[in-house]
């Protein structure tokens, strides 16, 4: 339910509100940052439980991020 393109800030609020409904983080550890232009990237360490089922998982993910110039 969070996978995918969200634009501005109302689509920001709920790709979060998603995650929360779906997901209990257990780590969340971005590092690897970098920035060109108006994009910064990086990788995501993440594990949790995920709320329907219970079950486990950990997964390393890329994140990337476009501002225009009001940020």
């Amino acid at each position: 339910p969070f996978a995918g393109t969200f634009i501005g800030k109302a689509e920001v609020g709920r790709f979060f509100e998603n995650v929360g409904k779906s997901v209990q983080i257990t780590r969340f550890e971005p590092g690897n940052f970098r920035a060109t232009g108006n994009t910064v990237a990086c990788t995501v360490q993440i594990a949790g439980t995920i709320i329907a089922t219970g079950k486990t998982y950990s997964n390393t993910a890329e994140q990337t991020f476009t501002f225009d110039a009001a940020g």
